[in-house]
């Protein structure tokens, strides 16, 4: 976890310093013009935004654009291009963080502070209810092409069950994939989120994501990852039981050491990479809860431990302890090097508007950490857990 962490502080620290020595690469000029070297990615990001969001990018001058590259294993190279504009008579500034996957565009996030900060073209009538704007994108993508016609029937036709003021899953058997409603009522935003589904296995990382402000009725995040992940295999070859069974034989060392008890055992099936970086297996994560703090080794805090298995072969992924940062005696638990990692995550949720980033965001938006199942707020981490428990001895 905590090589993780300092990789993205990394990309925070890198993206604001070409962000100082390139403020205003361009300079400032309309949106609609830029046209030089690496802004043709930038012209790109524009047309698509203010095609699904309905925002009018002319009414907006350019102070920035940067763009990142990372690779992935095999030979895959994402991008994040972030944009800062400002409206023309200066009343408010919008920020851009979009994301490209081997050079095609995947998707995009909105940030801005208020709601004056948005100019929406005037020549397209608003939508009624989040349903409407869903169905409204859905159409955009097929008519500009990020979408063929068999996809587009298949996500329209689960959308036409839904409705847009209530949390709801519909499911497709057919078509491995299901539709998932959440209406967020605290941040007045309505999420639409169309992922690959099959049996007890989902991967939320291969799917089409929108993300609706209901008082403005603007598509503020927009993803669609699905025709990027490829399935490698659906096969569970170790059950439940089996690699609860191997985790703690993998535990045994700590525990023992320690003089630990089992306090509470979490399990998650989920898809993860394994050699491609976009082709995903299915894997078990399994967290073992120990009943107080105890010290291992060098670290201090640890609190369980956690092993990832990939389910299809039975291989060890990954093994570490748990522990906590920061706080009580001050230890910081490390644990393995590598942190289990998941299916890459939907696109970052932030409330919208209220001290929303801009386009300075880190742009390493496919790292995805996987995150214990119950949760735990302790001094400066919190742990997550979100996978069905069982209790140990």
């Amino acid at each position: 976890m905590r090589s993780k962490l300092l990789s993205v502080l990394a990309v925070y620290a890198g993206l604001i310093l070409l962000l100082l020595s390139c403020s205003s690469p361009l300079g400032p000029v309309s949106a609609s013009q830029v046209t030089s070297g690496q802004d043709e990615m930038a012209n790109e990001v524009l047309h698509l935004v203010e095609e699904l969001s309905d925002v009018n990018v002319s009414a907006y001058e350019l102070s920035s654009v940067v763009v990142v590259n990372e690779t992935h294993p095999v030979s895959h190279i994402t991008t994040g291009v972030s944009i800062d504009l400002r409206r023309l008579d200066a009343s408010g500034e919008l920020g851009i963080l979009a994301r490209f996957i081997d050079g095609r565009f995947e998707g995009y996030n909105l940030y801005f502070y208020h709601d004056g900060d948005l100019v929406l073209l005037k020549d397209r009538p608003r939508p009624g209810d989040p349903k409407e704007v869903a169905m409204q994108v859905l159409d955009r993508c097929l008519a500009t092409g990020l979408f063929n016609a068999s996809f587009y029937e298949v996500v329209s036709l689960l959308l036409s069950q839904v409705s847009p003021d209530k949390n709801q899953t519909v499911l497709d058997e057919e078509h491995d994939m299901a539709l998932e409603v959440e209406v967020r009522t605290k941040w007045s935003e309505c999420v639409f989120r169309w992922y690959w589904a099959k049996g007890e296995l989902k991967a939320k990382g291969k799917g089409l994501a929108i993300y609706i402000d209901m008082d403005m009725m603007v598509v503020k995040i927009f993803s669609f990852a699905w025709p990027f992940y490829k399935i490698g295999s659906t096969d569970i070859n170790v059950s439940e039981e089996e690699a609860v069974q191997m985790a703690l034989e993998e535990a045994e060392e700590v525990i023992n050491e320690t003089g630990a008890k089992v306090k509470d055992i979490d399990t998650e099936l989920v898809m993860g990479s394994r050699v491609d970086y976009f082709t995903l297996y299915p894997i078990w994560l399994i967290w073992i809860w120990f009943d107080g703090f105890y010290e291992y080794g060098c670290e201090k805090n640890v609190i369980g431990y956690h092993v990832a298995i990939w389910a299809d072969t039975g291989e060890i992924k990954t093994k570490e302890t748990v522990a906590l940062i920061g706080g009580g005696s001050g230890g910081e638990g490390s644990g393995q090097e590598h942190e289990p990692v998941a299916e890459p995550n939907v696109p970052p949720e932030v409330p919208p508007n209220q001290g929303a980033p801009k386009a300075q965001e880190p742009l390493d938006m496919f790292l995805a950490i996987a995150l214990p199942p119950t949760a735990m707020a302790m001094t400066v981490l919190v742990i997550l857990k979100k996978g069905h428990s069982r209790r140990g001895s």
